[in-house]
């Protein structure tokens, strides 16, 4: 099969007629029909019922235009998206994001690092905030867009568009030297013993951390330090303030160089939640912040 054997059989259907679609592709009629014949030998299928003069698309030749038309297009667009990235002035690419201070810290710089390597000359603002807040300035179109995790609590927001970017996951942390730092395994019930670090109420990590220990049967803990955000809480945890539960991504370079513990907590290896990129529906992305999307899902898959 070829891309010409495809464009011939879309043309065929929509000239409605062998000798139209040559005359269309500059082709001889039995070139055209040789065409079609290949492409029925190599499926072994029928695509047309010739009654008379009319021709009519099989059901398989019905599939396979529509996946046909699909398949051109696409490829049609290649040379426009080449064209568009050779030409863009990025001087004038501007994105806004609103990020919490999980994705604004330890997500967003490498993947604002890698965009400006393709755009040099864009420019990128970030705004640290709740994400109340930030949807609220997307609400009202004062940003481009927001990004971090999605809280299990949020309904959905008919003038929001939430793209999934990948997933967030939760590992149970504490101090080198802490007495279930060679645990195989942490019961949850356990973190009655210890003093839990949570980020503050209504935060989406608070909101997650606090769903998975109530379906364990902790319904409340007995001794809580609230901190504003991920870098204090790590900073409680090493100076052997308590344990803690958050976010992988805010915890990684400390635990490759083991200045804190990730030990394994009951079914928390079951945990996740959605990281999110989101933008006003009435928005549609041009192909740098198409981009700009496709790298975030890259960062944080690896």
């Amino acid at each position: 099969m070829t891309l010409r054997q495809l464009r011939t059989f879309c043309c065929v259907v929509e000239e409605g007629a062998f000798h139209r679609a040559a005359e269309r592709l500059f082709m001889t009629q039995p070139a055209v029909s040789q065409q079609i014949n290949t492409l029925e030998r190599y499926y072994g299928i029928k695509l047309f019922v010739r009654r008379g003069r009319k021709l009519s698309l099989t059901p398989e030749g019905r599939f396979l235009y529509e996946l046909a038309k699909h398949i051109l297009s696409a490829i049609d667009e290649i040379p426009a998206r080449f064209e568009e990235i050779r030409s863009a002035d990025t001087n004038t690419i501007s994105i806004s994001i609103g990020a919490s201070s999980l994705t604004g810290t330890y997500i967003l710089p490498t993947a604002v690092n890698i965009y400006r390597r393709l755009y040099p000359g864009a420019k990128i603002s970030l705004e640290i905030g709740y994400a109340q807040d930030i949807i609220q300035k997307l609400r009202e179109r004062q940003l481009n867009f927001g990004f971090w995790g999605r809280n299990p609590s949020w309904s959905e927001d008919g003038k929001l568009e939430f793209l999934p970017v990948g997933k967030d996951r939760l590992v149970f942390v504490v101090w080198p030297g802490h007495k279930w730092a060679d645990r195989d395994m942490v019961m949850p019930g356990e973190l009655q013993e210890e003093t839990f670090i949570h980020s503050k109420e209504g935060s989406g990590m608070r909101a997650l951390v606090e769903a998975y220990l109530q379906k364990e049967g902790v319904a409340k803990l007995n001794s809580i330090v609230e901190m504003g955000n991920i870098e204090a809480i790590k900073k409680g945890v090493a100076n052997r303030l308590g344990v803690t539960i958050v976010s992988y991504f805010g915890v990684r370079e400390e635990i490759l160089r083991k200045e804190l513990i990730a030990v394994p907590l009951l079914r928390l290896d079951k945990v996740s939640r959605d990281f999110v990129l989101v933008h006003h529906r009435d928005r549609k992305l041009n192909s740098s912040e198409i981009k700009f999307y496709e790298i975030l899902r890259e960062v944080i898959a690896k």
